[in-house]
């Protein structure tokens, strides 16, 4: 029982490496859609004041479909990660009591051969 919930911990752990992989890739490919829409309109002389250039940002980003697919799989990625951190949680904590089962009756016998 120990070693299947080290197991079930460890793979966990692997899966949660591989989705923060996944989380970096999909920021740095944010960051840079973000940038190349800022090049669209950052020079732009129409656009007089800081709201201006907001709505054409927040314009450009729904138009962008790489833009709007990378923000979509960034959420859907953390929303897997907080579930996924939820069940590396609850395995941690089941292999503590397992532990602590095991001790328990290790103890138990340890005193039955005392006695």
């Amino acid at each position: 029982m120990l070693l299947r919930s080290g197991f079930a911990n460890a793979t966990l752990e692997r899966r949660l490496v591989t989705l923060n992989q996944t989380l970096i890739t999909l920021t740095e490919s944010i960051t840079f859609f973000a940038s190349e829409i800022d090049k669209q309109f950052t020079f732009n002389k129409d656009l007089k004041n800081e709201p201006q250039r907001k709505a054409k940002r927040i314009e450009l980003q729904q138009k962008n479909t790489d833009y709007y697919q990378a923000s979509r799989q960034l959420k859907e990625a953390q929303a897997q990660r907080n579930l996924l951190q939820v069940e590396l949680n609850q395995c941690r904590n089941e292999f503590s009591v397992t532990k602590l089962m095991y001790r328990r009756q290790t103890l138990e016998l340890e005193i039955q051969v005392a006695a």
